[in-house]
């Protein structure tokens, strides 16, 4: 049977258990002090007594919930207090209790999230972000579960300052701790991390939110941890077609595999997606309730001419004419202009004393008289702030469609032609970039067949093309590396199968006396081909990463970058030692070789070497870097 639960921790009171991990319970808890409902969330001390590394654990559990304690944003959920009693044997921190439900629980119901409020609660995550960040303190583990969504319906982060325990690498029965969908290439790869890691979960979960998928999904955690590292996300059209272009503008600067590329600041973040919100309704002072997110019915409008022909009735039977109060002004404005338009026109027709607007009126015997158009032009704003909002959100077919509407109420107008150059310019703007995108796919369709086909070249060609289209295009990076990787491989392949086998040695002549003066070479090595002159590369070097380039003459023979590495563990490699072997056909009579050697972090050097090379000879060149960068070369 399970133990009962604790009366006290502390001086709390213990109400109820709310909540069960690995390393400790959360239970509802009262402060007999001021009579507050907490949140208490424990650590048992058991487990770190017989593990030296669990024991460090517990001191980072304190130390980061102390260092949380410095954030008070109304998006946090507030830390009240932090208690290490060793001696009772549990550790835990006093924080907010949140009456509400999270983010977690909502993606996987049934209820539609729109995009509005989706905007809304990523921009709230992101303000309270920024503002930790601006502390100095990191979450670290951004994700649906640890975003609340109170009953007042403001958003609440929990687990600040903790979030690291559930992104450590160390392991409980066997399990990697944390939520590999949510983490940042950065943190897979066992980097320090900064706040950006924190804005690329950010993307994730925005990207969760508009699509209810993840953007990296996969069978285990190794194949979610690797597309994440490796593998571009699963374009968001293909689950939620017609997102605004700002939002997916948004999600792929969020989700960029390189930290300098991302978003830098959460606030950056939450004013491009504000900008993509869609115009709330002209009401004035509308707020929107992030709870009631699933689409209110609008209620009908009132047709002008309805509305004219009850306020002359009204005025003609002596009735008073009807007034509106603030709130309703507030929540119609549109209808209260049309009235108010009615009761003016009413007025200045009772003056002139024209009686003949009686026919306005409904008439129970007859169908009521066409009423005449007004004197001025109807209202064109709503088509024009429908058009803005359009235009905003990124949408030119939508914004010239209202712009048409708008040209029809009030033609040729001042605002109507710049919204129009406006929307037709991001028209033709947004079918470039389909058009580019097409393009991508298309290179990027090519690429991996002819991967598939083991034509290399044509699948570097076409992997470098889709760069071209989309400088940093993850896939095209991957399949452009996979395509240069197999066409050395086969380059050093075909170069081996053309070497001459070695020739037989010819019986060691009689011993003679030694000769004081130094041996003279060898003779310099035949070529394959007599009417040719070939040049072989024996290059290794200590230093892993940097470029390397060779000159016979002025024609370049070599030109490769080199990046060597040696895994050490599933996610993490270190630098290591490596070589590169060419061969290369030369021009007979060419004279001068020059090395030129550019190391990671260190300026470029260049060695010069005098030879000649004479038709039918094959000359090597032995180059050697030491780990410090230092080149050595020298020719046979």
């Amino acid at each position: 049977m399970a133990a009962a639960n604790p009366s006290k921790l502390g001086r709390y009171e213990i109400v109820d258990e709310i909540g069960k991990g690995a390393m400790g319970i959360v239970y509802l808890a009262k402060d007999p002090l001021i009579g507050r409902l907490v949140a208490l969330k424990t650590f048992r001390v058991g487990y770190a007594v017989k593990d030296e590394e669990l024991q460090q654990f517990r001191s980072r559990f304190i130390r980061e919930a102390q260092s949380a304690g410095i954030l008070s944003h109304p998006n946090i959920v507030t830390i009240h207090d932090v208690v290490d009693a060793s001696d009772e044997g549990v550790t835990f921190i006093a924080m907010e209790y949140v009456r509400g439900t999270n983010l977690k629980e909502l993606l996987q119901s049934e209820r539609e999230i729109t995009l509005p409020f989706a905007i809304d609660v990523v921009c709230q995550i992101a303000d309270a972000l920024d503002y930790a960040h601006s502390k100095g303190v990191v979450h670290r583990d951004i994700k649906p579960a640890n975003v609340l969504i109170t009953s007042d319906n403001r958003v609440k982060i929990t687990d600040f300052g903790i979030a690291r325990l559930n992104t450590s690498s160390l392991t409980h029965e066997g399990q990697l701790l944390g939520t590999p969908n949510y983490m940042a290439p950065e943190q897979i790869l066992g980097k320090d991390v900064d706040q950006r890691a924190d804005i690329f979960s950010l993307g994730v979960v925005l990207y969760e939110m508009v699509t209810r998928r993840k953007p990296f999904q996969g069978e285990n955690m190794t194949v979610v941890t690797h597309r994440i590292v490796y593998d571009a996300f699963t374009p968001p059209d293909q689950h939620a077609p017609g997102l605004p272009v700002a939002v997916k503008s948004a999600l792929h600067r969020a989700l960029e595999k390189d930290p300098n590329r991302r978003y830098q600041h959460a606030g950056e973040m939450a004013e491009d997606l504000r900008r993509a919100q869609p115009e709330a309704p002209d009401d004035g002072n509308a707020t929107q309730d992030v709870t009631q997110y699933v689409p209110q019915p609008t209620p009908p409008r009132p047709r002008p001419l309805a509305t004219l022909r009850g306020a002359v009735s009204r005025f003609l039977s002596a009735s008073p004419a009807p007034t509106l109060t603030a709130d309703e002004r507030a929540a119609r404005p549109r209808q209260a202009r049309r009235v108010a338009w009615a009761m003016g026109a009413l007025a200045a027709v009772a003056a002139a004393g024209l009686g003949a607007l009686l026919l306005l009126a409904p008439s129970s015997s007859s169908p009521p008289a066409p009423a005449p158009a007004p004197a001025v032009a109807p209202d064109a704003g709503p088509a024009l702030a429908q058009a803005v909002a359009a235009l905003s959100r990124g949408d030119a077919d939508a914004a010239l469609a209202a712009l048409d509407e708008a040209e029809r109420l009030a033609p040729g107008t001042a605002q109507t032609r710049a919204l129009r150059a406006q929307a037709e310019a991001l028209q033709t703007q947004t079918a470039a970039a389909v058009d580019r995108r097409r393009q991508r796919d298309e290179r990027l369709a090519a690429a991996r067949t002819a991967l598939a086909g083991k034509r290399w070249e044509e699948a570097r060609s076409a992997a470098q093309a889709a760069l071209d289209l989309e400088p940093g295009n993850a896939e095209a990076t991957q399949l452009r590396a996979q395509a240069t990787s197999a066409l050395e491989e086969q380059q050093k392949r075909e170069q081996r199968a053309a070497l001459p086998a070695p020739a037989a040695r010819p019986p060691a002549a009689p011993a003679t006396k030694a000769a004081s003066a130094r041996p003279s070479p060898p003779p310099a090595e035949r070529s394959s081909d007599p009417s040719i002159a070939e040049f072989v590369l024996d290059f290794y070097t200590e230093a892993s990463e940097g470029v390397l380039a060779i000159y016979v003459g002025n024609d370049q023979v070599v030109r490769e970058s080199f990046h060597f590495a040696k895994r050490i563990s599933m996610f993490r490699s270190e630098a290591a030692p490596g070589r590169i072997d060419a061969r290369r056909r030369i021009h007979p009579g060419a004279s001068g070789v020059r090395v030129i050697l550019g190391l990671e972090g260190k300026p470029a050097r260049t060695l010069s070497l005098d030879a000649a090379f004479p038709a039918g000879v094959l000359h090597t060149l032995h180059l050697r870097v030491s780990k410090d960068g230092e080149p050595q070369a020298t020719i046979d």
